[in-house]
């Protein structure tokens, strides 16, 4: 060993002897020049949660350890504190204030006590020459994983600042400290998703196979799905259990128990594809579900080698399929699709033709194909006036056609014009009640064939228009009941119950269905507006 690198040696050794003595001593403090030094810490991320807002167990933050203020710095000292079920320190690393002007340093490595929380040999850093530093900067940056959820501080203690002379200088006290606050989230369920991928052409809920195409493939893949969380760890998913049903029953039903599933010989049919997962917890906390499922239907068609297909938003893609059911003021969007040799033609206009029930024309429009093959033609219906009704049935048609190479090519759909949602009839049980004590049950059937779902209304009215009960209930099926008492001020004679389907409440903005109990509107010869006159099958009699 040459001298030289002795004498470096032993000055080193006699500078971290001379700083780590004298920071076991308590010294004599002095003031600064400049002041207290002011020393901060500085998270690279917010601590101080609030749920739902959550640090992610495995990710790492780090804070550094700042001074201001400070005049003719040649040495520091200090520990940290921290609670390890929270956050443990991976990592510490000198900071670049000290050496800022160019002198030798030292700083031995850091231990870490993740056990206890805090550093057992404390962090030191020390210049090796005889001369300070002034101003502020970075001391060192520590790095923590965060290990649980909970609450903990991260305090700066036993802080020794020293001069040349080995001399402790002053500080602003309390030290600083960072609050951690990660809140534990809630136990949450699994979540099951599932993506399709085939050959063919997907488009929403339809599959399309390529013209002459007898069997095809589709990949069922349930990455996508998510694990629970029992409130402390992520639960991972245990089981995928898929079941594939023919609509039509071309094939038995499918059932597989692995995250990816693949389905060939696919002739033209309808799919109804249930993915359940399971993601049980060791201890589940109470309220944790470890199941959920998904489901999806699709339809599978075969596109011919030349031809139009028409459908709407609600239905109708396939050779004269149906298009739906459509209410009063609904807007109704039909697509044309349109292929040569299984490919689509662009720019081919397309003529659009709207028949009411009767067969009677109700509109026309001409719009052009797209890049895909695609003209869409978009219409809404009338609003409900004195000859809606007999419009209403299920013989409404949209027909498409379309030229290509001086031959016609042409489809239609039916759609289906009525309320969206009906009131079939309303029954009272029994008709004759006693004011005051009495009880009516009444009974409404609905036609609710497109599954709405709102509120029905009931308010009825004595015989002298006095309303003299009320009751609402949520729309369900095809049957909804209430029971309704009949107080003591109502007038003796004939009531009735008026009864109305709202898409809400009024207050959320609820808006009819259909006219309030089924009523019925009356023509005269000429086809103009005679009168309305409400169908109250719900009137009843009240007795004394």
């Amino acid at each position: 060993m040459n001298q030289k690198t002795k004498k470096t040696k032993s000055m080193m050794a006699v500078a971290l002897t001379i700083f780590m003595v004298v920071s076991m001593l308590s010294g004599i403090s002095y003031a600064n020049a400049a002041g207290p030094a002011t020393l901060t810490l500085v998270s690279s991320t917010p601590l101080d949660l609030t749920y739902p807002t959550t640090l992610q167990l495995g990710s790492t933050f780090t804070v550094q350890v700042n001074i201001a203020n400070v005049e003719d710095l040649w040495g520091v000292n200090f520990d940290l504190t921290w609670n390890p079920d929270v956050v443990t320190v991976t990592k510490v690393q000198k900071g670049t204030f000290l050496t800022s002007e160019g002198a030798a340093d030292m700083s031995p490595a850091t231990a870490i006590d993740n056990v206890g929380g805090h550093f057992p040999s404390k962090f030191s850093h020390v210049l090796l020459e005889r001369t300070g530093v002034t101003g502020g900067g970075l001391l060192t940056t520590i790095t923590f994983e965060v290990q649980g959820f909970g609450n903990c501080d991260i305090a700066l203690t036993d802080v020794k600042l020293l001069n040349p002379q080995n001399q402790e200088m002053t500080y602003n006290t309390p030290l600083p400290s960072l609050h951690v606050n990660n809140p534990t989230p809630a136990a949450t369920a699994p979540t099951a998703a599932f993506t399709v991928t085939t050959n063919a052409s997907i488009s929403g809920q339809y599959i399309t196979l390529p013209s002459g195409a007898t069997t095809t493939a589709i990949v069922l893949d349930a990455s996508s799905s998510t694990p629970g969380y029992d409130g402390k760890q992520a639960v991972p998913i245990t089981n995928y259990s898929w079941v594939i049903h023919s609509v039509n029953g071309l094939f038995s039903d499918i059932t597989a128990t692995t995250k990816n599933v693949t389905i060939s010989d696919i002739a033209p049919d309808e799919l109804q594809i249930t993915l359940n997962v399971t993601a049980p917890a060791t201890n589940p906390p109470a309220g944790y579900v470890a199941t959920a499922q998904t489901s999806r239907t699709y339809t599978i068609i075969q596109t011919a080698s030349a031809g139009i297909d028409v459908y709407t938003q609600k239905g109708g893609v396939g050779p004269n399929a149906p298009g739906g059911k459509f209410g009063p003021q609904q807007q109704v969007v039909a697509t044309a699709h349109v292929v040569f040799n299984g490919a689509p033609v662009a720019e081919k206009d397309v003529i659009f033709t709207v028949y009411t029930n009767s067969g009677a024309e109700y509109a026309y429009a001409v719009a052009r194909t797209n890049t895909n093959g695609d003209a869409t033609f978009s219409f809404r219906l009338p609003t409900p006036d004195t000859q809606l009704e007999i419009a209403f049935g299920a013989n409404w048609a949209i027909n498409a056609a379309v030229d290509i190479s001086e031959i016609t090519y042409t489809d239609s759909l039916k759609f289906e014009f009525n309320y969206i949602a009906n009131i079939k009839n309303v029954t009272v049980s029994p008709s004759t009640v006693v004011r005051g004590t009495g009880q009516v049950q009444v009974t409404v059937n609905l036609d609710n064939s497109a599954n709405v779902t709102g509120i029905v209304t009931f308010t009825v009215v004595d015989v002298n228009n006095v309303p003299i009960a009320v009751a609402t209930t949520t729309i369900a099926g095809s049957s909804v009941q209430v029971t309704l008492d009949i107080p003591n001020y109502a007038f003796v004679g004939q009531a009735k119950v008026n009864v109305n389907l709202l898409s809400a409440y009024p207050k959320a903005g609820g808006v009819p269905y259909c006219p309030q109990n089924g009523a019925t509107v009356t023509f005269d010869s000429s086809g103009l507006f005679v009168s309305g006159v409400q169908n109250q099958p719900a009137q009843f009699a009240i007795g004394i």
